[in-house]
């Protein structure tokens, strides 16, 4: 359990250095081709004097610019979970790019890293190592609690 925190963290880590790393990039137009959303409902309960629960909305959209002569298209929105981020977009609205110098064919709608995200992944990552710490704490006493008997 240990590794799998320290994997999550990584994750964390890498993401924060991505989202931080995107607002260093060029802003190009572009513009929307697609857009679209898949959601899910969660939780919750209803009767006829109270309901609870909602819908989680995750946002996909296709993108086109042009930057030095080329053409090229995209899906990525950011580097974060989709929910609910792109707001009214519709085809045909004009739209800044952000690329990578190194890599122009690659780009983001949204730039920056997603800190609900991160904190959300740290937290998990730091739930699991304590459970793992406890549990190899409880295995060192029990351990030493039967050589004694």
């Amino acid at each position: 359990m240990k590794i799998a925190a320290w994997v999550i963290w990584s994750v964390a880590a890498v993401g924060l250095m991505l989202g931080v790393y995107t607002t260093t990039w060029k802003k190009v137009p572009g513009s929307v081709v697609s857009t679209g959303s898949f959601g899910t409902f969660y939780g919750g309960y209803s009767t006829r004097y109270a309901a609870s629960g909602g819908y989680l909305r995750f946002d996909t959209v296709e993108y086109s610019y042009w930057h030095k002569g080329q053409h090229y298209s995209g899906r990525l929105i950011c580097f974060c979970v989709p929910i609910s981020v792109l707001g009214e977009v519709s085809p045909g609205q004009q739209i800044p790019v952000y690329i990578t110098k190194y890599a122009p064919s690659f780009g983001v709608m949204r730039v920056g890293p997603d800190l609900l995200a991160i904190l959300l992944l740290i937290l998990i990552g730091a739930a699991l190592y304590y459970f793992a710490h406890s549990l190899e704490r409880l295995a060192r006493q029990a351990a030493s609690n039967s050589r004694a008997n």
